[in-house]
């Protein structure tokens, strides 16, 4: 699957760069972790491999409805379109003293990723969007600067690889090194 991961760095929306000892940590059942140093906040990478298929990961990964992980957020589609891009306003709740964060974000599927390397590799990544696109906005919560990132999944020894990076500033006092260690966690 080398050939499929060479597919992978050069069409993603942002570099999976892994080394030897990430795939060996994967191979051994744990979950990878990447901290990617960049100006501003870093990126952070986890891999891990499962048996579930890509269909079942894939699934997961956009199902509105179930998706309660984070009971604190709220959600409302802004936009959709046919080839599952959507526009999504949402807000996290934040205990006191910190105000909640908000923000709208452009989510879309790389199709050109998927054609490259033949239907095997699936992304599905986002983008900070305009504020102007929050609708529903809460004038007591803070606009945060900076988001995105993607899910990938690709089959691998019957199972699928998956890949989850996330780069984000919440602004406020919250200091960006805490949030990236959050996303590391």
């Amino acid at each position: 699957w080398s050939s499929q991961f060479k597919t992978l760095s050069e069409h993603t929306h942002q570099p999976v760069l892994l080394g030897d000892a990430d795939f060996q940590r994967v191979s051994e059942g744990k979950i990878a972790k990447r901290r990617l140093n960049q100006e501003g906040p870093d990126r952070a990478i986890g891999v891990g491999w499962t048996p579930h298929s890509r269909e079942a990961i894939w699934v997961a990964i956009i199902d509105e409805i179930h998706n309660t992980m984070v009971s604190s957020l709220v959600e409302k589609r802004l936009g959709r379109d046919d080839q599952g891009a959507k526009l999504l306003y949402q807000r996290l709740d934040l205990p006191w003293p910190f105000h909640d964060r908000q923000w709208v974000i452009a989510i879309s599927n790389n199709t050109a990723l998927a054609s490259a390397s033949g239907g095997q590799i699936w992304e599905r990544s986002w983008r900070l969007s305009d504020p102007i696109d929050g609708d529903p906005a809460n004038e007591q919560a803070m606009w945060i600067p900076t988001l995105d990132g993607a899910w990938i999944a690709m089959p691998v020894d019957g199972g699928t690889l998956l890949v989850y990076q996330v780069r984000t500033t919440i602004g406020g006092a919250i200091p960006d090194e805490v949030v990236t260690r959050w996303a590391m966690s």
